[in-house]
C-alpha cells in the first residue's frame, strides 16, 4: 500500500506581492441600462407582502392555524392546518405581455400560492390557495380573494413534502428503535445512538427519505444510517454507510412513538420485522456482524495532501473588465449600499410572537432525524443578510449587448428567468428550472433511494465564494430568501460576470491577414446546496444570439455499503449497482435529472415544433420526384417532420429539434431557433408505471410540448413523496397533454429535460470533479446575416492601464 501523506489544511500559497503604481480597474458598469423597466412585475414576494400573506391567511380567511415553523407538538404536525410554503403567483401570461410591450399601463395584479398542509380537512390532504391581490405590499383585505387551486384530496397527505419542521415529531420512534440497536451499532462502529452513553446523536447519523411503497393512502419512510464523528471535520456522512436500514409507515392518527416500523435489514441480512427480532438474531450464533471503520477516516478530508504539486502554488489567472464592465443591472440593491444586519431583524406590523421559531432551520435541508455534526450550524454558516428595504433581492433586470433579461428566484423551484429578448425581439417568456431529481441504484443497506430536491427548497441558496464560484470582480447580488415568518434579504447569492473564452467567436485567415472576434459570454450562475451535492446551473448568453443553459453537480457520493473482499463472500452487487471507492464503500449508480420550462416565443407567439434527421437515400426519396437529369442517384438530405400532436421527442431520435415560427426572414426561411443538447440522457429508464415514473413523465423526453395555460405553471410538486401509481393532475405532464390541443402555429411551452447517469469512480473520492449537462438554443434563419456582424472590433484598442481587482473572499 501506499505510505499515508501527511495532509495539511488548505491556504493561499506562493501568493505574488504587486506593485500597484496605478489604479485599480472600474468594477462599475460602463453602459447604461437598455432592458424593459417593466419587468419589475416579475420581482419574486416582499418581505411585506410575504409577512401579509400569512397574517391573512390565518387570522383573516382562516385558511390555517399558523405557518409550519411554529409546529409545537405532534398533534399539531398531525392535525393542524399549517402553511407549507408561499410562492409568487405568475401573473397571467398575456396581461404581463400587454403591460411589458406598452398595450396597457395597468400592470397585473399580483398574488400569492399559499401551500397549506390540511391535517384538519377530511380526509386530509394538501391544498394550494391563490391569495390576493397584493397592494403596497400588504393584501387587500377590502377586495381579497381566495381561490383554491386544486381538488380536494388530488394532492394525499401521504404525499406531502417531508420538512424538517414538521418531521421533527415523528422522530421518537426511530430514536427509540435505534437506541434498541446500541450494542448492534456499537459492534459495528465503535459508536451508538440515542441514549446518554452514546452522545446521544454524536458520530451516527439518521437519513430519512420517501419509500416506492408509499400509496395515496399509507406513507412509508425509509431510515438510513450513516457514520458522522464528532470532533474534527470530516467529509460528509453519505461516504461513511452503516449496513442498517428500516421503514416506517405512518399512522396520522396515532402518536407517531407507536407508529409500525419494519424491514429491518443489516449487511445483506434480514428483513426483520422490528428491532427486537433484529437484536434476537444478533445474538444468535452464525449472525454475521460487519464492520465500518471509524479510526481513519482521513480519506473523507478535502485538505490538500503533501507534497503539493509542483508549480501549483503559483496564483490561477483571472479575468477583469479592464475597461468597466459591458453589462448594466438595474435593481434596488445596485443603486445604494445596504446596510447589514442580523438575520431576523427586521420590522414587522404584524404580530408574529405566537409563531414559535424552531432553533434548528424550518427545512432540513438533508431530512436527518438529526443534524450531522460535522455539518456547520444553520447560524454559523448562514449569508450575511440585509436590511430589508422595498424589492432588495426580489429580482433583477439586466442587459448586455443586445441581450435583456430579468432574473429572480422560486425559493421551492429556483431559478426563474423571464422577458428574455435579444435584439429587441422576446425569445423566451420564461425560463425556470422545475426539479432537481437523483435516483439511486440498490446495493447494501440504502438500496432505491429517490430524492426530489425542490423538497428541500432549491432556492435555498449557497453563498458564493468569490474567486472560486464565479470570477473576484463578478457582480455579487442579493435575492430574498424566505424563512417560514419573514423574509432575509441575503447577500452573495446570485452572481453575473462577462467571461471571455479564450477563443474565437469568429474567424478566417486572409493569406498572411486574421481576422475575428473573441467569444465572451454574459453568465448567470446561483449555487444550491442539496445535502450531499452541490447544484450550480449557470446561463450563458453570447453576442451571436446563442444561449446555453447547464447545470453541473459538485460535491459528495451517497455511498452504499459493500462487502470486503477479505471476507471471502463475493459481492455479486459489483460492478452492476456500482464501483468500490473504498473497502467496504461503494459508489452507487444514479441519475441526475433535470428539469426546466421553457416558454419561447420564437419570432412571435406562434410556434411549431419541428425535427430534422439526416438520412442518405435516392432523389426521389429525398423529394418525392425521380431525378432524369442526374447522372448519380444518391444523397445526403435531411427529412423534416412537424409535430401535430402534444407530445414528447428525444435527442437521440433526431439530428435536429426546431422551434420554428410562420414568420419568414428575407430569404423566405422560417425564424427559427435549434435545441442542441449537450451529453444528455434520452429519458429515464424506469419504466412509466413504477411508483416513481408514474409522477415523472417530464423525465421520458428530452422535449415535451403543450400548449401554454397559465394554470399549467410546474411539471413537479415540492415532496419527496412524488410516489404512487398516478401523478398529481396539477403537477403532471401526462395530464398537461390529455387534451386534443392544436400545437401547429400556437403559443407552446417546452417541457425540457437533461441530464446524465453517474457511475462513479475511485476519483470521485473524496469529491466528485464538477460534471453536468444542459442544453442549447440558437438561432436558426432568424435574421438575414450573422448575428454578430455588428459588434465592434476591438483587437487594436488598448485597454487603461490599471491594476485587477484583487481577489477576496466575499
Amino acid at each position: 500500500p501506499l505510505p499515508r501523506q501527511e495532509r495539511v489544511p488548505r491556504q493561499w500559497s506562493g501568493q505574488q506581492q504587486r506593485q500597484q503604481s496605478c489604479s485599480t480597474c472600474s468594477e462599475d458598469s460602463a453602459v447604461s441600462f437598455a432592458g424593459n423597466p417593466r419587468d419589475d412585475i416579475f420581482n419574486q414576494l416582499t418581505g411585506s407582502e410575504y409577512e401579509s400573506l400569512i397574517a391573512f391567511s390565518v387570522n383573516d380567511a382562516g385558511l390555517a392555524d399558523f405557518p409550519i415553523n411554529s409546529l409545537a407538538n405532534w398533534e399539531q404536525a398531525l392535525n393542524a392546518n399549517y402553511i407549507a410554503f408561499i410562492q409568487l403567483f405568475p401573473p397571467p401570461k398575456l396581461e404581463a405581455i400587454a403591460y411589458l410591450d406598452g398595450f396597457t399601463d395597468t400592470p397585473p395584479a399580483r398574488y400569492g400560492i399559499v401551500t397549506v398542509h390540511r391535517g384538519a380537512a377530511t380526509p386530509r390532504d394538501v391544498m394550494q390557495y391563490k391569495v390576493g391581490p397584493l397592494v403596497n405590499g400588504r393584501v387587500d383585505t377590502a377586495n381579497a380573494v381566495v381561490e383554491t387551486m386544486l381538488n380536494d384530496n388530488e394532492l394525499p397527505w401521504s404525499r406531502r413534502g417531508n420538512y424538517y419542521s414538521a418531521e421533527r415529531f415523528y422522530f421518537d420512534k426511530i430514536n427509540s428503535d435505534a437506541a434498541k440497536l446500541k450494542d448492534l451499532l456499537r459492534a459495528t462502529t465503535g459508536y451508538c445512538y440515542g441514549t446518554s452513553d452514546c452522545g446521544f446523536t454524536d458520530n451516527i447519523y439518521i437519513h430519512t427519505a420517501g419509500n416506492i411503497a408509499t400509496t395515496d393512502d399509507k406513507r412509508v419512510t425509509t431510515v438510513m444510517f450513516f457514520l458522522s464523528p464528532s470532533g474534527k471535520d470530516y467529509g460528509s456522512p453519505f461516504l461513511m454507510p452503516i449496513p442498517l436500514r428500516f421503514d416506517m409507515i405512518e399512522d396520522p392518527d396515532q402518536d407517531p412513538r407507536f407508529w409500525e416500523t419494519i424491514n429491518f435489514e443489516y449487511c445483506y441480512q434480514g428483513p426483520y420485522n422490528s428491532a427486537d427480532e433484529l437484536m434476537a438474531a444478533y445474538n444468535q450464533p452464525g449472525f454475521v456482524l460487519c464492520d465500518v471503520p471509524s479510526n481513519n477516516l482521513d480519506w473523507t478530508l478535502t485538505d490538500t495532501v503533501t507534497p503539493v504539486r509542483a508549480d501549483s502554488t503559483i496564483k490561477e489567472p483571472f479575468s477583469y473588465d479592464p475597461s468597466g464592465k459591458r453589462y448594466s443591472i438595474q435593481s434596488a440593491t445596485s443603486r445604494r449600499k445596504l446596510q447589514e444586519t442580523e438575520m431576523g431583524d427586521q420590522e414587522t406590523d404584524y404580530d408574529l410572537s405566537k409563531w414559535h421559531i424552531s432553533n434548528y432551520f424550518m427545512r432540513n435541508p438533508s431530512g436527518l432525524a438529526s443534524p450531522p455534526k460535522n455539518e456547520k450550524s444553520e447560524k454559523g454558516n448562514t449569508n450575511r443578510n440585509l436590511q430589508f428595504d422595498g424589492a432588495d433581492g426580489t429580482g433583477h433586470k439586466v442587459s448586455w449587448l443586445g441581450w435583456s433579461f430579468h432574473v429572480a428566484s422560486d425559493y421551492m423551484h429556483g431559478l426563474v428567468i423571464r422577458d428574455l429578448s435579444f435584439k429587441g425581439e422576446r425569445l423566451a417568456y420564461e425560463l425556470s428550472f422545475q426539479e432537481y431529481f437523483a435516483s439511486y441504484s440498490a446495493a447494501g443497506s440504502s438500496a432505491h433511494v429517490f430524492y426530489f430536491d425542490s423538497n428541500w427548497e432549491i432556492g435555498r441558496y449557497s453563498k458564493l465564494k468569490a474567486g472560486v464560484d464565479c470570477p473576484a470582480d463578478a457582480t455579487f447580488l442579493p435575492l430574498i430568501q424566505y424563512n417560514g415568518i419573514s423574509a432575509e434579504v441575503s447577500s452573495n447569492l446570485l452572481c453575473i460576470f462577462e467571461q471571455p473564452y479564450g477563443e474565437s467567436m469568429w474567424r478566417h485567415g486572409f493569406g498572411r491577414r486574421v481576422e475575428g472576434i473573441p467569444r465572451t459570454a454574459l453568465q448567470i450562475r446561483v449555487v444550491s446546496t442539496m445535502g450531499n451535492y452541490d447544484y450550480i446551473p449557470t446561463m450563458s448568453l453570447m453576442a451571436d444570439g446563442v444561449m446555453e443553459m447547464k447545470l453541473e453537480a459538485a460535491g459528495y457520493l451517497q455511498g452504499g455499503y459493500s462487502i470486503k473482499d477479505d471476507l471471502g463472500v463475493p459481492n455479486p452487487e459489483i460492478p452492476p449497482f456500482g464501483a468500490r471507492v473504498r473497502d467496504n464503500v461503494v459508489g452507487l449508480l444514479h441519475d441526475h435529472v433535470i428539469g426546466v420550462k421553457a416558454d419561447l416565443d420564437v419570432g412571435g407567439l406562434e410556434n411549431t415544433l419541428v425535427v430534422g434527421s439526416i438520412e442518405y437515400g435516392t432523389y426521389e426519396e429525398a423529394l418525392g420526384t425521380p431525378a432524369t437529369w442526374r447522372a448519380q442517384d444518391g444523397a445526403k438530405y435531411m427529412n423534416w417532420t412537424q409535430i401535430e400532436t402534444e407530445t414528447g421527442v428525444s435527442a437521440k431520435d433526431h439530428s435536429t429539434i426546431l422551434v420554428t415560427s410562420p414568420n419568414k426572414n428575407s430569404w423566405g426561411s422560417n425564424k427559427s431557433y435549434e435545441l442542441v443538447f449537450e451529453s444528455t440522457i434520452p429519458r429515464q429508464v424506469y419504466p412509466q408505471n413504477h411508483p416513481i415514473g408514474s409522477n415523472v413523465a417530464w423525465q421520458y423526453s428530452n422535449v415535451a410540448i403543450t400548449r401554454q395555460k397559465d394554470e399549467e405553471r410546474y411539471c413537479s410538486f415540492p415532496s419527496n413523496f412524488n410516489i404512487g401509481t398516478r401523478g398529481i393532475p396539477s403537477f403532471d405532464l401526462n395530464y398537461f397533454q390529455q387534451g386534443d390541443d392544436k400545437v401547429v402555429e400556437e403559443d407552446l411551452v417546452f417541457w425540457i429535460m437533461f441530464g446524465v447517469q453517474h457511475y462513479p469512480k475511485a476519483e470521485d473520492i473524496p469529491l466528485v470533479s464538477n460534471f453536468g449537462s444542459g442544453f442549447i438554443l440558437k438561432p436558426r434563419n432568424m435574421y438575414d446575416r450573422a448575428a454578430f456582424e455588428d459588434l465592434s472590433d476591438n483587437y487594436g484598442s488598448k485597454p487603461p492601464a490599471c491594476v485587477a481587482p484583487s481577489v477576496v473572499d466575499s
